[in-house]
């Protein structure tokens, strides 16, 4: 898929600049990188959701009580798919 913000690098971003903050601020590194990760951490978006039905359109937070949501694979949900590779999984089923 070519997409923007894909959840995958959202939630790796979420996880990561955490870490590298804390890891700066045990060997007392403040160095330009450091307030680039903090600040970045600051603006990243909310991962995406889209209805558990079509997963094509995403929710916004007014459609938080219907239950029926699940994360988007990205901020566009809708788009085709390019992937054509079978893996041995998808030919076979799990190995043994």
């Amino acid at each position: 898929m070519d997409v923007h913000d894909p959840t995958t690098d959202i939630a790796a971003m979420r996880s990561l600049f955490p870490a590298v903050l804390k890891a700066a601020q045990t060997l007392h590194q403040h160095s330009p990188l450091v307030e680039q990760i903090r600040v970045a951490l600051l603006h990243l978006t909310q991962l995406p959701r889209t209805d558990d039905g079509t997963r094509k359109e995403l929710l916004t937070t007014s459609d938080d009580g219907a239950g029926h949501d699940v994360i988007a694979e990205s901020y566009d949900p809708g788009a085709p798919s390019h992937n054509t590779e079978t893996s041995a999984w998808n030919r076979s089923g799990p190995i043994p």
